[in-house]
């Protein structure tokens, strides 16, 4: 389990980087602030079978604080760039390890595309990935402890058949670490979105991620911190309270995977927009 927790945190540090889609505008700023809580105790193993803890007290805890901004450099261009703080418990075999540190930031740039109708968005956001942590023998890892980058392609679309009440967004992600053996992860998601009298959003979304590894073999790690795949299920609830701020309450779990932890958890986002 002390290892198999890294993919949970990889997962949010993308809840934490997820507001793409649109253009910001030119002069104009984004400002999102996040709190999410993950809990799990079973894991998948490599044949993708769910198995409870090797001891019944055995689990991984993650408090997780974000910081999204982003800001519009002209009408389609925009800088983005996140950073968070964590707050990491686990047991394993009696034994309770707690951390607390910052984890990776992410620091690029946003382009975006849209039709003449403004209905549909083509997003391209390169980004560098940079550890503001070190990790140690007997602590618990913050992540990988590398630099990387980070490629997204994000297309969103207000489809006919929603009748301007909502929209749909597809996500793909390619990450690279710069270590030896990689890892190199990909990372895709659909969202659904239905905007209820213009104050009130409910968004479902489904997220996949695989991870790879040049060499799996001949790492002092277990493969299973750089191999590994996860789906999770988020369903979300967001409410308009006025022009400039919008609130967001969440619950995701992790269904199916392979070399990964399975749980679930909550999470909780407010974004403000200036002016």
């Amino acid at each position: 389990m002390k290892r198999l927790y890294l993919l949970i945190i990889l997962m949010l540090l993308i809840t934490g980087n997820c507001f793409a889609g649109w253009p910001v505008g030119k002069g104009r700023s984004v400002i999102g602030v996040g709190y999410n809580y993950y809990y799990g105790s079973k894991s998948f193993d490599s044949k993708w079978h769910l198995n409870n803890p090797l001891n019944a007290d055995d689990y991984f805890k993650a408090n997780y604080f974000s910081l999204f901004l982003a800001h519009g450099i002209s009408r389609r261009l925009d800088l983005v760039a996140n950073a968070s703080y964590m707050f990491l418990d686990s047991k394993q075999f009696g034994v309770s390890k707690q951390r607390n540190n910052f984890g990776d930031a992410m620091v690029g740039l946003a382009y975006s595309i849209e039709n003449h109708e403004f209905t549909k968005y083509l997003t391209f956001q390169l980004s560098g990935i940079f550890p503001l942590y070190n990790n140690r023998s007997n602590q618990l890892n913050m992540g990988y402890g590398s630099r990387g980058i980070d490629f997204v392609l994000n297309y969103s679309v207000n489809p006919k058949f929603l009748k301007n009440d909502g929209y749909l967004m597809y996500q793909l992600d390619y990450r690279r670490y710069f270590v030896n053996d990689g890892p190199q992860q990909l990372i895709g998601d659909a969202t659904i979105c239905f905007i209820i009298k213009r104050f009130h959003q409910l968004l479902f979304n489904v997220q996949g991620m695989a991870s790879f590894s040049t060499n799996t073999a001949g790492n002092i790690n277990p493969k299973e911190v750089k191999d590994f795949d996860a789906f999770k299920f988020t369903a979300t609830y967001g409410k308009k309270v006025r022009r400039t701020l919008v609130l967001y309450g969440s619950a995701y779990y992790t269904f199916a995977g392979r070399n990964t932890l399975q749980g679930m958890g909550l999470g909780a986002n407010a974004i403000f927009k200036i002016p």
